[in-house]
């Protein structure tokens, strides 16, 4: 963000830069043309024949335009056929010289020839009208101000964004602490769950199966809240080559125990014949296949069906996940492309937090090089996602 405001102090900069250029050289070029002018009417004055033959009508020629401010600081000499000095024209400002970048008038020289054999030289200081003076000043001012109402508003966004930060900043604290605490809370009632399911008798050994990978699979969620909450990223957790085919299938094992009876019918279509493994972390591939499994089945119901095919495709492992619910919407489907927020799939629902499990899925597989694709064309006529990962070698 300071970057940001640093831009855009330097456009501001090169703006008004460019601007007071701009208007220096455009009054530059009228002053220009305006001591052109006045010196060829000099000029004129200085061949007229009245002029040569009276050096007193030169002289109240000359004072005339100086009292119009038209010039001033005129030295006139008469070079041949003598040498003489016939008006010398000066108030105090003459004794200083004005820096041409001011544009208060331009300090002018030259010799003339008349037809009568005469030269002639004179010097003089070219001055500007008033309302040159007044059109010069009030574009440098009204830039200037213009500046300085531009630079007061970009410094006063920079503070509200500063401040928008650090509210936001604190606000992720209070959040991250608060997960925190409850992933901190919640290992002693899981010990506890943990410690029930080891002493269920050999009969209950399903139950007692699914109890232990439960629990295993929220002390990961635990240990990972924590980890972000240590600020521990995501190159630092762990990864590892895993077989996939294991995770999923704990992950319909689950699905299928906690389902109410005739509501659920999941399965694979499609298996391997070999281990296919992927690298990277194998909690959190679970944790992305169980939470896209829910959406098809919150999406589905309540008759859900759910079908998983595992494919190997080259040197990629493909995951597809088939449902018979209405398909993604075309919200859905243009936000997985721009939106890093979370949004929903399903028909008609609102965005409360459903779309999570396809913006978690999103982050997996961009991080680990891979690759998700979402399509209305599942064969069992709902929605279908495909996770496509990079196969690892073992």
């Amino acid at each position: 963000m300071r970057g940001n405001i640093k831009k855009e102090h330097l456009l501001l900069g090169a703006v008004m830069t460019a601007w007071l250029v701009l208007v220096q050289w455009g009054f530059g070029a009228i002053q220009s043309d305006q001591t052109a002018r006045t010196r060829d009417s000099l000029a004129s004055l200085l061949r007229s024949e009245l002029a040569q033959s009276n050096f007193d009508y030169l002289t109240r020629s000359l004072m005339e335009l100086r009292k119009a401010r038209v010039l001033d600081c005129v030295q006139l000499e008469l070079l041949a056929p003598r040498r003489m000095s016939i008006s010398s024209l000066e108030s105090p400002a003459c004794a200083n010289s004005v820096p041409s970048w001011l544009l208060r008038g331009e300090d002018v020289l030259f010799e003339l020839s008349a037809a009568s054999g005469a030269r002639f030289r004179l010097s003089y200081r070219s001055l500007n009208s008033v309302f040159f003076d007044l059109g010069l000043w009030s574009s440098r001012a009204g830039g200037l101000l213009l500046f300085a109402l531009l630079f007061y508003g970009l410094q006063m966004r920079a503070r509200l964004s500063l401040k928008l930060a650090e509210a936001e900043r604190q606000n992720a604290e209070r959040v991250f602490s608060m997960a925190a605490r409850l992933a901190h809370d919640i290992r002693s009632p899981l010990s506890a769950l943990a410690v029930v399911a080891s002493v269920l008798p050999p009969e209950m050994g399903k139950q007692r199966t699914l109890m232990q990978n439960a629990v295993t699979r929220i002390n990961g969620i635990a240990a990972d809240i924590l980890s972000d909450y240590r600020g521990q990223t995501q190159a630092a957790k762990s990864s590892v080559a895993f077989d996939v085919l294991p995770v999923i299938e704990q992950i319909l094992s689950e699905k299928r125990a906690t389902a109410p009876v005739g509501s659920l019918q999941i399965g694979f279509e499609d298996k391997p014949r070999r281990e296919l493994h992927v690298q990277g972390d194998a909690d959190e591939f679970a944790r992305v296949i169980s939470n896209l499994v829910n959406n098809s089945i919150e999406a589905s119901a309540p008759s859900a069906r759910v079908s998983i095919s595992i494919a190997e495709e080259g040197e990629w492992v493909q995951i597809r996940i088939d449902d018979n619910g209405q398909g993604f919407s075309a919200e859905a489907l243009t936000q997985l492309r721009t939106s890093s927020e979370g949004f929903t799939s399903k028909q008609g629902q609102s965005s409360s937090g459903y779309g999570l499990g396809l913006k978690g899925a999103r982050e997996f597989v961009q991080h680990y090089r891979g690759k998700i694709h979402l399509t209305n064309d599942a064969l069992l006529g709902g929605a279908r996602v495909e996770l496509s990962l990079p196969r690892a070698t073992v």
